[in-house]
């Protein structure tokens, strides 16, 4: 055998052990993808391929039915900032009957870490971090009325609002577009929405006056996200006020209010 045709004999075993691996892997990675996919999406995950694994996350929840599944699905999606994906897998999330009792756990387990108090505010209330990604995608796909729509029915019930349970708060997200609704009264309301949103800023403030001397780490950490809501509703009214060009009649208590908040939680901190 001459070296032209030694060097094609090797070349041609190369290429045919290569064809192999490939092949190979291929049917490996179809045999995981199918068969083992809450150990796929955990590995594709680990690689960067978030749509993938986002993809293999909801399909281990259509055949396991562990929301833990579809909660990582949807994570994903907010990580990616999939708009679509995010409407579409937090309405099947929500839909689940186990949704509510699942997101009470991640907060009480929250409510244990040992981390600081400034850490732990931010993760008191997984449920409103869930809702308000939900509300600003259906805002992002042009779906703007009805997600106006669930931020109002949501909102609908902050009386029943309390300290450690501070709810879904989302109209914060339409205060920069057309306010003209804020000064209607939906359905299931007493009042204007703007004039609900004082109340409940007057409510947020006696919650926080309440426990403003509290000396419990957890309760710490929900006055600090008690403040950073009162913030949020006290510049929303006044966003909402100049936008229609009209004056706010508690602009000045408010304000005093939100400095005294903001001076306790600096002595927190």
């Amino acid at each position: 055998m001459n070296d032209n045709s030694y060097k094609k004999s090797i070349l041609k075993s190369a290429l045919a052990t290569l064809v192999i691996m490939v092949v190979a892997f291929a049917i490996f990675s179809v045999v995981m993808l199918l068969g083992f996919t809450r150990v796929s999406a955990d590995f594709v995950y680990s690689l960067g391929m978030d749509r993938l694994a986002s993809s293999l996350y909801a399909r281990e929840y259509e055949k396991s039915g562990d929301l833990y599944y579809c909660y990582k699905s949807l994570c994903v999606k907010i990580k990616i900032n999939d708009n679509y994906g995010i409407v579409k897998t937090y309405e099947k999330f929500v839909a689940d009957e186990n949704s509510a009792d699942f997101i009470a756990n991640i907060d009480s387990k929250n409510r244990q870490l040992n981390i600081g108090v400034l850490e732990m505010s931010a993760m008191l209330n997984e449920g409103n971090y869930l809702r308000n990604k939900y509300i600003n995608s259906l805002v992002r796909i042009g779906e703007t009325e009805r997600a106006f729509g669930y931020a109002i029915s949501d909102f609908s019930n902050y009386e029943s609002y309390t300290f450690s349970d501070t709810g879904y708060y989302s109209l914060g997200i339409f205060v920069n577009n057309s306010t003209a609704g804020f000064y209607e009264t939906p359905d299931g309301y007493t009042d204007s929405i703007i004039n609900c949103l004082q109340d409940y800023f007057d409510r947020l403030y006696s919650q926080f006056n309440e426990h403003k001397d509290t000396e419990v780490k957890v309760e710490k950490a929900e006055l600090i996200a008690i403040s950073y809501r009162l913030m949020s509703v006290g510049n929303d009214i006044n966003n909402v006020y100049t936008a229609s060009e009209t004056v706010n009649p508690n602009y000045t208590a408010n304000q005093d209010k939100m400095l005294t908040a903001n001076d306790v939680i600096k002595g927190l901190l």
